[in-house]
């Protein structure tokens, strides 16, 4: 109060006083009154704390030309901006949305950019712009009340009211796609002025070992290019509350330096995610939040809770595989209108590599051959997590994925259970050394495998997947079947080869890549008979 008057906002800074009213109304007696109020009491300001006062008038929207008018008629300078406007002069949330559109959204990749080429990695720079990519609305089901379901227009209109969530999925459901559709969202009413607030889309892959949230906004700003003098803006930004804040795969962390240190996973775990913990707790409590990353990177939802630090207040949604309709319409947008063979996966990821490879649209319908399809696919898939985790190639993770789906033939199930033991063990055997820390985290997120309970024991949960995987590391066997690492495995194993890994098989071992004779048969079934194999 001055003079009798409510004020808005005085605030007091070494170098000088900001006077502010802000105003919702247009009408021109609402502009005439608080402009009068500005103008009239600059000087007791000036005499009060002895240094220059700037006047500054908000609007919600922007200025009509009558409130622009009445301002300029003061005896004293008056500063009109609208609500964003404002904003831009503490951050710039329009260079910074221009510059993020252009930077990678997790694991969002054209399937078909860099054909021809021999493949792309996935930070590379694009050869098509990535933010056209059709986004095919999906359904996410809430795992804590399962007669609601979600989409990203309805997590975006609860994000903006501070709501959070996490998003969990399989590998290639369309995870980051759903986030960047959220981030359009918003990006979209921020540059129309609807919102004052703007999208912060981080991918966490890019912060390996840092876990001060300042850190990760510094790197993010000077991975996306945004100025590195002017960094700084991102955490002002961040902690005055003008962002939703999304954190985009949490299941691509790795804790630096610890591999050697800890030896259970779930201890592990828990370091990588200490990031995240304090993202959430050091942001102001009315922040809306969307985390995301794999279902099957955690024991459980207990240690989920525990590892990201989140409260009940956080909406865990899981997203699935496309309904027929979605793949339909998926295809469509890549121009292909062919009959769906029944074996195609319903996985966006898998079925954009298909597309990409030209295996929906060159073969007829009625010689599709889904072995051949599978075949490609969990080379790509190798290759894809290879990509996310550089350091390891494509084929020592198909390699990997091949041990644990022999391991799992040990068993009843053909799936399963896959120990931390057995992860660790598959790993050191083909790359010939224990994980380190990026080796963790290829192991704890492999593709295909999910929990069943909390003794943290994996399973297959992709038996497609899982049959692609066993039929690849029968053939190695065949071609090498001396090798010693394949002898507990096939002393022990006790399933056979489901329909789609025995043609798989009979594709591999027949193709110009191996080129296997009737002697090399012959030798490998002898030796598996002497392990006691049948």
């Amino acid at each position: 109060m001055i003079s009798g008057l409510e004020r808005d906002g005085i605030f007091v800074t070494p170098d000088v006083v900001h006077y502010i009213e802000c105003t919702i109304s247009k009408s021109k007696s609402k502009a005439t009154q608080d402009i009068r109020k500005l103008d009239t009491t600059l000087e007791k300001l000036e005499r009060r704390y002895r240094r220059p006062v700037i006047l500054w008038f908000i609007t919600k929207e922007e200025p009509t030309a009558e409130q622009k008018s009445i301002a300029q008629k003061t005896n004293n300078p008056v500063r009109i901006l609208s609500l964003n406007n404002f904003i831009s002069t503490i951050f710039d949330a329009a260079e910074y949305l221009h510059l993020r559109g252009t930077y990678n959204f997790g694991s969002v990749r054209d399937p078909l950019e860099g054909q021809g080429g021999g493949g792309a990695h996935e930070d590379a720079a694009p050869t098509r712009d990535r933010s056209t990519l059709s986004y095919i609305n999906t359904e996410l089901a809430d795992m804590m009340d399962r007669e609601r379901n979600w989409n990203s227009g309805s997590i975006t209109k609860e994000l903006k009211k501070g709501k959070r969530f996490v998003v969990l999925g399989q590998y290639g459901v369309g995870k980051s796609m759903s986030l960047r559709d959220i981030f359009q969202r918003l990006d979209k009413e921020y540059r129309n002025d609807k919102i004052n607030i703007f999208p912060l889309y981080i991918n966490l892959r890019d912060h390996d070992g840092q876990t001060e949230p300042v850190e990760v906004l510094e790197r993010h700003a000077r991975l996306i290019g945004y100025p590195v003098d002017r960094a700084y803006e991102l955490v002002r930004a961040w902690r005055g509350g003008f962002v939703v804040l999304m954190l985009d795969g949490f299941d691509e962390l790795a804790t630096i330096g610890w591999a050697s240190k800890v030896s259970k996973l779930q201890s592990i775990r828990y370091r990588s995610m200490e990031i995240i913990r304090r993202f959430i707790k050091q942001s102001p409590p009315r922040m809306g939040i969307i985390i995301s990353g794999r279902t099957n990177y955690f024991d459980s939802m207990k240690e989920l809770v525990v590892s990201l630090g989140i409260s009940s207040n956080f909406r865990r949604l899981s997203i699935d595989d496309f309904q027929p309709q979605q793949v339909e319409q998926y295809l469509r947008s890549y121009k292909i209108e062919s009959q769906i063979p029944d074996w195609l996966p319903s996985r966006p990821l898998l079925l954009g590599y298909l597309i990409a490879k030209k295996v929906i649209s060159e073969l007829p319908d009625s010689n599709t051959d889904p072995a051949e399809g599978w075949n490609l696919l969990i080379s790509e898939i190798a290759k894809r997590e290879a990509d996310i985790d550089a350091g390891v190639t494509a084929e020592n993770v198909k390699m990997i994925m091949g041990k644990l789906a022999s391991k799992a033939r040990t068993f009843t199930s053909n799936l399963g259970p896959i120990t931390d033991q057995d992860l660790s063990q598959a790993f050191e055997d083909v790359v010939g050394y224990a994980p380190d820390d990026r080796g963790i985290s290829i192991i704890q997120r492999l593709p295909g495998l999910g929990f069943s309970n909390e003794d943290g024991a994996r399973h297959f949960i992709d038996e497609n997947l899982a049959s692609a995987a066993k039929a690849a590391e029968v053939a190695r066997y065949v071609v090498d079947p001396f090798n010693h690492s394949f002898g507990v495995e096939v002393d022990k194993w006790g399933q056979c080869l489901r329909p789609l890994g025995s043609r798989m098989l009979r594709n591999i071992i027949t193709s110009s890549q191996y080129q296997i004779n009737k002697g090399r048969w012959e030798t490998a079934v002898d030796t598996a008979l002497k392990k006691n194999f049948t």
